[in-house]
């Protein structure tokens, strides 16, 4: 789910990702309201009181007045452009389906080639991509599958989310200090993404095949409370084992370091390395000898941790970078590793301030 600010700072879910029980809730709050009252209340009231946004209480004003039926959105179908109709026949887009069902992450090279085999025919890569964006009912771009599993939406998660956001809202976020783990593998640099099915618009759900195993690890930390450049982000990137002792060391070095100062809170996941083990008493001592405060996210929800959107951008670069380019076979560790440091480095503080707003905070600055 992606959580937004109101003007008053306060969290609201998007519209489209609201259950079918909270629309009625609004829906009856808007018909009490407007019973009471004689008259329907404004955008900006409702959406002030509910704490959300105006195009869901728009949303709620049209199914009141019997407009709308539904209050999901459905998928918008393009106009048609015909693309390739010199090139293609109807055989060959027929084939080009097919070819996609069988793996939808194949690339257009992989179409091209099957379709030369196919019916002897070359066809350019553009013209098969311009075929599969806008030739049929929905534009088959290339996504990224969700891989996060529908335990997220439980009573129990949504409850703890509900009493996350209630307390982060009251904190200052230049006093958070998000961290998390990553190991580094090959196949996030080189993994393709899949193309979105052109006939349903849904993206298909697939197994990665790649089996690159992972050569480091990345422990890091964020933080936008510094104007200095170099001073919001802590890491430790190398071949060590992401355990709970090497977490713990990394965070007392933190302490150590004063990136971890008095009075900030440090936000985590639960994963195991942060709360068992050597880490099992690591809160308490945190709070008691350096007082910081540690809580954790609620389960699967990474969108909330800027962190991540850090991770993410090591992985873009490095998709960018001569890395996919070094040599793994002669062992050149230590230039993948300098590679990761320099765009770990040149990370901006606008840049984290921006990761942090995505993520809903900043509501105070």
């Amino acid at each position: 789910m992606n959580y937004e600010l109101t003007v008053n700072g306060l969290f609201y879910k998007r519209g489209e990702q609201f259950s079918v029980s909270k629309y009625e809730e609004l829906v009856m709050s808007y018909k009490e309201i407007t019973n009471k009252n004689d008259e329907t209340p404004s955008e900006r009231s409702f959406a002030t009181l509910h704490s959300i946004s105006r195009t869901t209480v728009r949303k709620v004003r049209d199914f009141v007045n019997g407009s709308l039926t539904s209050f999901h959105t459905p998928r918008r179908i393009q106009k048609y452009k015909e693309y390739g109709k010199y090139t293609l026949n109807e055989d060959a887009k027929t084939f080009l389906i097919y070819v996609y069902r069988q793996d939808p992450r194949s690339p257009l090279l992989q179409y091209q080639n099957m379709l030369f085999m196919y019916n002897g025919k070359r066809v350019s890569t553009s013209t098969i991509c311009r075929f599969f964006k806008y030739s049929l009912l929905y534009k088959s771009s290339m996504r990224k599958t969700s891989i996060f599993p529908h335990l997220k939406y439980t009573m129990n998660n949504i409850i703890k989310l509900n009493k996350y956001i209630n307390f982060i809202s009251t904190i200052n976020p230049y006093r958070l200090v998000f961290t998390d783990e990553k190991p580094l593998q090959g196949g996030e640099i080189f993994k393709a993404p899949v193309r979105r099915d052109p006939l349903t618009g849904e993206t298909p759900t697939v197994t990665s095949t790649i089996k690159i195993k992972n050569k480091f690890n990345l422990m890091a930390a964020v933080k936008c409370s510094s104007a200095n450049e170099h001073e919001n982000i802590a890491y430790q990137i190398g071949k060590f084992k992401g355990n709970s002792f090497m977490f713990k060391e990394f965070v007392l070095n933190m302490v150590r370091t004063n990136f971890l100062q008095e009075g900030d809170i440090l936000v985590c996941d639960n994963a195991t390395i942060h709360t068992r083990q050597e880490c099992r008493y690591l809160h308490d001592e945190l709070w008691e000898y350096a007082s910081v405060f540690v809580i954790l996210l609620p389960a699967y929800h990474p969108e909330l941790n800027p962190i991540e959107l850090v991770f993410n951008v090591i992985t873009q670069r490095l998709r960018h970078s001569n890395a996919r380019y070094i040599d793994y076979v002669n062992k050149q560790d230590d230039k993948i590793i300098q590679v990761c440091c320099d765009i770990l480095n040149n990370i901006t503080t606008m840049e984290i301030k921006k990761m942090y707003q995505k993520c809903g905070y900043l509501h105070l600055l």
